[in-house]
């Protein structure tokens, strides 16, 4: 039987002032879902945080990916790709405009000769559609407003997919 979940006046008004935050509820009532700065209290591998920086007037966008549980770490995180487990380097990566953060690795060859390159961060103003022996993984939205950012994280925790050939090999 479904869980029915009742509110009182007050939270329900509570609520409704902070429309400008997606609120879930479930059976443990409310629940806010952090939005810009990496995914509020995210901590986990590919952790995306504003790393901006600012001389004088000039402001350089950019963001970094980290392991959220230890930002200094060198290590963002593990991909494993067909089987090939690869460790991701934490990076910076320059934001100009709005848009998508990936993290991309292409295949060249087929079959058992295939090799899949050494996974890196790129980042995309649009949402990139499939392409031949390329795998990308979104890993954030960045949106930009003058020098303002807002991140929202898309990956969450270690990244496992398999590349699939060809119906006609």
């Amino acid at each position: 039987m479904p869980k029915v979940l009742a509110a009182t006046p007050q939270t329900i008004a509570a609520i409704r002032k902070m429309s400008h935050i997606p609120v879930v509820m479930n059976s443990r009532g409310p629940q806010h879902i952090p939005i810009g700065g990496g995914g509020g209290g995210y901590s986990g591998y590919f952790k995306v945080i504003d790393a901006s920086t600012k001389e004088g007037e000039t402001t350089t966008l950019k963001v970094k990916v980290v392991d959220g549980s230890n930002t200094s770490a060198s290590i963002c995180g593990y991909a494993i790709i067909s089987d090939t487990q690869f460790e991701i380097t934490a990076a910076e990566v320059a934001v100009s405009e709005s848009g998508f953060l990936y993290l991309k690795a292409t295949v060249t060859g087929t079959g058992d000769s295939a090799t899949i390159s050494t996974p890196e961060f790129e980042f995309q103003s649009s949402h990139q559609a499939l392409e031949d022996n390329v795998v990308r993984v979104l890993i954030a939205r960045v949106s930009i407003d003058g020098t303002a950012m807002t991140i929202a994280q898309e990956q969450h925790g270690e990244i496992r997919t398999d590349f699939i050939g060809s119906c006609d090999e």
